[in-house]
């Protein structure tokens, strides 16, 4: 039996064994402990930060062959050699640090209380907290304020792999109207440096009573109200959530960087059936996409009109390449009724799930809708969340004997939006 010894060098660690170590994977404190002292020494010691040991810092490498030195060929160390050279230049990635540092600096309270984070209740869509507070007007020339401010609860822990402590925050929010809104923030830590990168409303007026992150999760126990509890009564309700967040990093395979936003047109297909349209589209407020049905009673949402004869093209879909078929009307178009609600109509996510816009009834979690149906059998729970790079909570859903169950979640980015 060979075996290769892990974090020192075990041919001196157990002599009586060496005969069976071809190598092993060091960690070279020895160099670690010279770093810091020489760093004492001359006054440089930064203090709060990790030590990463590296090939090119050589605080890792591998023990001689020693017994075997003879007995490994070498074109083998050859290869050994070459990749080593590929590790410290960086042509070679092992897939972590996904993201290159020098050292890493942890998130702090204060940092946090300091930090600028999405808001939807503001009027550029973002509050800068100083000291864990920021407040505006409520409406241009109002004297109420919104005021969002960072709880005093705050969880560490890693969410996104890379070994290196994240932050989930909750922010309460009071618009001026009679609601207090909770939202949760997941920060992440790039050396350092606090960056919000999703965030998902815990509701208004619950009773916060822990947050912890947990095996890569956020885990939320809070008191919410039951379904047939008025919105003045205290929460009694336990209620525990857990989050997931995944998040697209430098050397991910395709990053989503940007949510690309398709306004949609088929082409013209050349079957054809006879139906009419009776109402506009759902969620699309788009002028030209109807809520249609065919002569044997089939709803098709949403139809598109593709030119001005009108041509009215139904059952096509992007992302499964169907083309559909012309809807030969029976009866004028109606007038477009645009509601004030504007929800996508087809969504990919990062990982190629693919979720539509339920235009019938959906399931509700705590007051929240999941308008989204994914083809692998999740939805996607509440708005979604418009930027540079739109996120979605992704839920999968169980039902219980008193109703829909929220089994797990995660925030997601969002590849490509259809609209």
């Amino acid at each position: 039996m060979i075996s290769i010894g892990v974090d020192a060098d075990q041919t001196q660690t157990a002599p009586d064994l060496a005969d069976v170590y071809l190598t092993s994977v060091v960690k070279q404190i020895d160099v670690t402990v010279f770093e810091a002292i020489r760093l004492m020494h001359e006054n440089a010691f930064p203090g709060g930060e990790n030590y990463i040991g590296t090939l090119e810092n050589d605080g890792v490498g591998l023990a001689p062959f020693h017994s075997f030195e003879g007995k490994v060929p070498q074109a083998l160390k050859d290869d050994l050699a070459g990749i080593e050279q590929g590790l410290v230049d960086g042509s070679i990635s092992t897939g972590w640090p996904i993201y290159k540092i020098a050292n890493v600096l942890r998130l702090t309270p204060n940092m946090l209380a300091n930090l600028t984070y999405p808001s939807e209740f503001t009027a550029d869509g973002t509050a800068p907290l100083t000291d864990g507070r920021y407040e505006e007007a409520a409406a241009p020339g109002s004297a109420t304020k919104t005021i969002v401010q960072l709880s005093d609860t705050t969880a560490f822990g890693d969410l996104d792999g890379d070994r290196v402590e994240d932050a989930a925050v909750v922010l309460v929010t009071d618009p001026g109207g009679s609601g207090t809104f909770y939202d949760l923030v997941a920060v992440i830590d790039r050396n350092g440096i606090a960056f919000p990168v999703a965030s998902v409303s815990l509701g208004d007026r619950i009773e916060l009573n822990s947050l912890t992150i947990q095996d890569g999760k956020i885990v939320v126990d809070m008191l919410t109200r039951g379904p047939d509890d008025p919105m003045a009564a205290d929460p009694t309700q336990p209620t525990t959530r857990s989050f997931g967040i995944r998040v697209v990093l430098e050397e991910a395979v395709e990053p989503v960087t940007a949510t690309e936003v398709i306004e949609y047109v088929p082409g013209v297909p050349g079957e054809a059936q006879e139906g009419s349209c009776f109402a506009s589209a759902s969620g699309l407020q788009r002028e030209n996409a109807y809520r249609c049905m065919t002569v044997d009673s089939m709803i098709y949402d949403p139809c598109f009109v593709v030119d001005e004869a009108p041509t009215v093209v139904c059952g096509a879909n992007p992302t499964t390449g169907e083309a559909g078929f012309v809807l030969e009307l029976t009866e004028p178009l109606p007038e477009p009724e645009l509601g004030q609600l504007f929800n996508p109509w087809l969504v990919e996510l990062d990982d190629g799930t693919v979720c539509g816009l339920s235009t019938g009834t959906a399931p509700v979690i705590d007051d929240v809708r999941a308008d989204y149906a994914c083809d692998d059998f999740s939805n996607l729970l509440g708005e979604l969340q418009q930027g540079e790079m739109w996120m979605a909570e992704k839920a999968i859903i169980d039902l219980g004997d008193d109703g829909f169950v929220l089994v797990e979640s995660e925030i997601v980015p969002i590849r490509t939006v259809w609209q």
